[in-house]
């Protein structure tokens, strides 16, 4: 429940900006007294680089000392348990009896990487799996990729009283990911749990895939799809792109503010925003 000074804010403000319609959603529930049309949408903005600004991925590759010939679905995140990288390497022995040539390349650091390590070499894809330490550097290595996978846990501290979480799943991920819309800026098709903004983010069959949260099958079945079909990974990683430039970019999160100040300030919205 929220505390009575933040509610007696909430009714003073003339907007709420929300991360995603999941995190608007999380507010409708959360506080009902709230006039619904002071909620805006507005998603975060990441950087999007020219397209030419990017590595080839052959050039990315060989930077990390990956193999060129290998598939690669890829990941990037602090390592603790709630970002469900346990569920890739889950689902890797079947996405390598589905792509034989599939890695799994991690890139981040955390309390939780002893454990995903221990959790490759018990399933017997340790040789599979590859760690890459925290990087600084992360627009030049997601051309390594073939594949980008976000799938993390549901978040049941978030869940407004009187609300069981399963019911709408939407409220328990993460409300707006960084990674994914820079995943897209670098025209990578998606693998994310369909959950929080996830499935705001990711057009379902047209950017990537949506999966259930831990859902293992799911993830394995959506990797080798894309894995497998390198046509089909381009095309929706181009899409991403399109879509990132448009919905995601620093550009458009400004025109978005924009059109909200203006708004509240009764003046007319200029005719590109």
């Amino acid at each position: 429940p929220l505390g009575s000074l933040v509610a007696r804010a909430l009714q003073r403000v003339d907007a709420i900006a929300c991360v995603s319609a999941a995190v608007a959603s999380y507010w409708t529930l959360a506080a009902p007294y709230l006039d619904q049309s002071r909620l805006w949408v507005t998603y975060n903005g990441v950087r999007v680089p020219p397209a030419e600004a990017y590595p080839t991925p052959a050039a990315a590759r060989a930077a990390l000392g990956l193999p060129a010939e290998a598939r690669i679905l890829g990941t990037v995140g602090r390592m603790v348990r709630g970002k469900g990288q346990e569920f890739l390497i889950r689902a890797l022995p079947d996405i390598v009896a589905g792509v034989p040539e599939a890695l799994l390349v991690m890139a981040g650091s955390g309390p939780y990487e002893p454990t995903l390590k221990e959790l490759a070499a018990t399933l017997g894809v340790a040789d599979k799996t590859h760690f890459l330490g925290w990087r600084e550097d992360i627009p030049q290595i997601l051309p390594a990729f073939d594949v980008f996978a976000h799938t993390p846990t549901l978040e049941t501290h978030r869940q407004p009283r009187g609300l069981h979480l399963p019911d709408c799943p939407a409220l328990g991920g993460e409300a707006c990911g960084r990674a994914l819309p820079e995943a897209m800026a670098a025209s990578l098709p998606i693998i994310a749990t369909d959950s929080g903004g996830n499935a705001e983010l990711v057009l379902a069959g047209e950017t990537g895939y949506l999966a259930g949260a831990e859902d293992v099958a799911a993830i394995a079945e959506a990797a080798v799809k894309l894995l497998s079909r390198p046509d089909q990974a381009r095309r929706m990683g181009q899409a991403g792109r399109e879509r990132a430039v448009a919905e995601f970019s620093l550009e458009a999160l400004g025109l978005r503010y924009h059109y909200l100040i203006q708004t509240l300030f009764g003046a007319q919205p200029a005719p590109n925003t």
